[in-house]
């Protein structure tokens, strides 16, 4: 079971990361084009991935405290 939580852990963080490339990629465009509507749309998928991420490290450390604990 460990070892699936640890690939969901990495799964989950990995997406995280790619999403929130193509979202700053979206602001810049919408931010070229002049698009407020657009800008708008992708701080709010950046607002909402920097959430996702902050789970997914918060994730990351309980991961490694039950390790330790286990270790002990």
């Amino acid at each position: 079971m460990d070892a699936l939580d640890n690939s969901y852990v990495t799964e989950y963080s990995t997406r995280v990361e790619t999403q929130m490339g193509t979202a700053e990629q979206e602001l810049a465009r919408a931010i070229d084009l002049g698009d407020t509507n657009g800008v708008v749309e992708a701080q709010r998928k950046i607002t909402s991935l920097a959430i996702e991420n902050d789970r997914a490290k918060q994730a990351k450390l309980q991961q490694d405290r039950v390790r330790a604990q286990a270790q002990q």
